[in-house]
């Protein structure tokens, strides 16, 4: 007996697992990709059916309105354009390698996680503390299954840095040593600089051996993810439409989800609960909850992208609509007004996007990083461009260091460290300051 309860617990809590994680994968799927994941689910479901006379009456709705000043409604009118796209995604491809680990039920629905939880480039997203409590598994079988993952080629995903997506290339490639690990680790920024002398002085090592050891991390990629960015072509199609009621003076968002079609529960196998032998039944009792689940993470997508798209449409109304600055927007102040975490808005917003009259952009784009600074935050924009002023008005016979830099930024109340000042001045395409310098003899 004491058998069978446990047994029944461990059902339960796996199958509201299920659902949460179906909940995800769907939030962070775009039009396009949901549309293609419910006619596969259509095909394998046959409690799935489509709700033809909905359909008919939503597009009967679909009028144009002349309140509104900036609308596009149907397929036609919505702006298309193309990015790349490849057959197999980083995901598709980490899934498969996770797959033949043949690994038991929670350990696999731990790494599909983790696997969700990676951005384009390979990088993980998540901390482990919050992949343990979104799981609700100890840290302890997270860190197992990321150590796992670090083994699956593109080699260098799931790494938390650049310094450990470096070391698991070379550790999986059989090219780490004691030398090159401590030169990722304490001495990158003179790698990236190839200060040979003073990494010689600093290692008691010959120049030589050093232009080895700096060759080796140079053919490593900082972005291994991306080898896998999609490259053939496929329309972008937007989540959401922001438009002006000019009479009622107000922003609204509307959801481009008319490609999904409506689902309803077939009507055909219900009968087969009540009259159906128990092999007939028990199919049926599991495809209704699959087909249930699927609907309400249908429609928990729409009114997640509904709330954050509409704070984020309201608070750039300047820019979108009067070619104003852009605002910095803070994942916190989204959570606040929608009581919403902020990894759920993270993945709402990534992946989808938005047509706007400043035409179809990136959701994530009309947000701003930022960084804390005591009461204040200040944004990572603002940051850059005072790290680009103070390169311009520069000597360029003395350029300044990082550290300068982080010193100068530090004069003017900004503090952030000379690491960060670094990998601002790389994503601006900016060279380090032994690269920057012209020779004393040039006039």
């Amino acid at each position: 007996m004491l058998q069978f309860d446990l047994n029944l617990k461990m059902e339960n809590k796996l199958i509201l697992t299920q659902d949460m994680n179906l909940s995800l994968k769907i939030l962070q799927m775009n039009v396009l990709d949901l549309e293609k994941y419910v006619y596969e689910e259509i095909e394998v479901n046959p409690l799935l059916d489509i709700d033809e006379e909905e359909d008919k009456k939503f597009i009967q709705l679909m009028s144009y309105d002349e309140s509104i000043s900036y609308r596009e409604n149907s397929d036609e009118n919505i702006q298309k354009e193309f990015i790349e796209n490849k057959e197999l995604t980083l995901r598709d491809i980490l899934l498969e390698q996770l797959r033949l680990l043949k690994l038991d039920n929670k350990k696999y629905r731990i790494g599909k996680y983790i696997i969700d939880n990676l951005d384009e480039a390979g990088y993980l997203m998540l901390s482990i503390d919050d992949l343990a409590k979104e799981l609700r598994v100890r840290t302890e079988e997270v860190k197992e299954l990321i150590r796992t993952i670090q083994t699956f080629e593109p080699y260098g995903v799931c790494a938390r840095d650049l310094k450990e997506c470096l070391k698991i290339q070379l550790i999986n490639s059989g090219c780490a040593d004691d030398i090159i690990i401590k030169l990722i680790e304490e001495h990158l920024e003179d790698v990236g600089k190839l200060n040979y002398t003073k990494l010689s002085k600093c290692l008691g090592l010959e120049k030589e051996k050093i232009i080895y050891y700096i060759n080796v991390i140079k053919k490593l990629n900082p972005k291994p993810g991306l080898v896998y960015r999609e490259s053939s072509s496929q329309y972008i199609f937007p989540d959401a439409v922001i438009l002006f009621d000019k009479i009622k003076d107000e922003i609204k968002v509307e959801i481009m989800d008319k490609r999904i079609p409506n689902l309803k529960i077939n009507k055909m196998y219900v009968d087969i609960l009540a009259n159906g032998d128990t092999l007939e039944r028990e199919f049926v009792k599991d495809k209704i909850k699959k087909a249930f689940a699927l609907i309400k993470a249908i429609e928990n997508r729409k009114n997640t992208i509904e709330k954050i798209f509409s704070y984020i449409a309201k608070e750039q109304k300047e820019y979108l609509f009067k070619n104003g600055p852009k605002k910095t927007i803070y994942l916190s102040d989204i959570a606040k007004v929608t009581n919403l975490h902020e990894s759920t808005i993270s993945r709402t917003v990534n992946n989808k996007y938005v047509q706007t009259p400043k035409g179809i952009m990136l959701a994530k784009d009309l947000l701003s990083r930022g960084i804390s600074q005591e009461d204040d935050r200040i944004s990572v924009e603002y940051i850059k461009r005072l790290i680009k002023e103070i390169i311009t008005n520069e000597d360029k016979r003395r350029p300044y260091s990082d550290v300068q830099i982080s010193d100068l930024l530090l004069e003017k109340g900004i503090k952030i460290s000379r690491r960060t000042v670094t990998k601002y001045r790389e994503e601006m395409n900016i060279l380090p300051s032994n690269l920057r310098k012209l020779d004393k003899n040039v006039k």
